[in-house]
């Protein structure tokens, strides 16, 4: 209603006057009650309220950084990734030294992989001196995750230096996930870190490489076939599926310390069904020799469609 009635050329004296009235000339004290609202209804956990209040603060004060900053922690707590961005790319943008905005940019971009962008948000974080702790561990998780691992180490060294809140934490589960399983312990103790402790120990216990600190052999590698035929349904009518082979997920289901590996495959076409066991996705148990059984069946994986790619991941962060 706003954008139509001040853009419009034609728009009578008396209208104008009334949306004054009942939008443009609120006071900032206005807004400051929608933003208000708005942490209060985070604070209980209703994203929905929240969301709404902090648009409402964001539209009668559309440069309020902490407004935008607000807005866009409650789109990202609901995974709205994409409406997440605008606002908190504007409060760094207007307000770098608005606490965490940059830092929860970095974040979000993080989380949808646009690393390069990330670790750029997160240094425009680090020219203010409020919240180096936090704004140097998203930068060391970001190094991580595209493959600078001494320039992750140093910045989780730097983070906890800085007294970011979960930097030890993250150290210790950077080390576990670099297989320095005994750094890992000692850093996650004194972090605190009781449960991820225990994860670590008990991954220490079953690992199937030995002890760590064991002497390093060389990687061999051996060809092995798995009991089953990818299958495209391919009938010679050059459907656009038949061109897209199954995807193959190499992960430990089970949790033993041994990956295992599952084959997504294909179904008839064009009616798209596996009509016999030969069209079924497969999952494969590690035998720890060099072997898998098919355990499809007992894992109720078999599958009803025509199956063409597969992901695995960690879903709740625990490592």
């Amino acid at each position: 209603m706003f954008g139509k009635i001040n853009t419009g050329r034609n728009a009578c004296a008396t209208r104008i006057l009334m949306l004054c009235a009942a939008v443009s000339c609120l006071s900032p004290a206005d807004s400051g009650s929608a933003l208000e609202r708005g942490k209060q209804a985070l604070g209980r956990g209703d994203l929905v309220a929240a969301e709404r209040a902090f648009e409402e603060a964001v539209r009668l004060e559309p440069g309020n950084a902490h407004a935008l900053k607000f807005l866009g922690q409650a789109y990202s707590a609901q995974e709205k990734f994409r409406e997440a961005e605008p606002p908190l790319r504007k409060a760094c943008t207007l307000n770098p030294a608005e606490e965490n905005a940059c830092y929860y940019l970095g974040r979000l971009l993080y989380t949808v992989g646009r690393l390069a962008e990330a670790r750029s948000a997160f240094n425009r974080a680090l020219t203010q001196r409020a919240g180096r702790g936090r704004a140097l561990d998203g930068l060391a998780l970001a190094l991580e995750a595209g493959g600078d691992f001494a320039g992750a180490e140093q910045r989780f060294r730097e983070a906890i230096a800085a007294g970011g809140s979960t930097a030890g934490v993250d150290y210790g589960l950077f080390l576990f996930r670099q297989g320095r399983l005994r750094e890992s312990e000692e850093v996650l103790a004194r972090a605190g870190a009781k449960a991820e402790l225990a994860r670590v120990r008990k991954a220490e216990r079953e690992s199937p490489a030995g002890t760590p600190g064991a002497a390093t052999v060389a990687v061999r590698f051996e060809e092995s076939t798995l009991p089953m035929v990818l299958k495209n349904g391919a009938i010679g009518d050059k459907h656009l599926p038949e061109t897209m082979l199954g995807g193959v997920a190499v992960f430990d289901y089970d949790n033993d310390g041994w990956p295992d590996i599952f084959v997504a495959n294909g179904a008839t076409m064009p009616g798209l069904e596996k009509i016999d066991a030969s069209f079924q996705n497969r999952l494969f148990h590690n035998n720890r020799d060099g072997t898998f059984s098919d355990v499809t069946g007992k894992a109720g994986l078999g599958g009803t469609g025509y199956a063409m790619g597969v992901a695995a991941a960690d879903f709740d962060n625990d490592g």
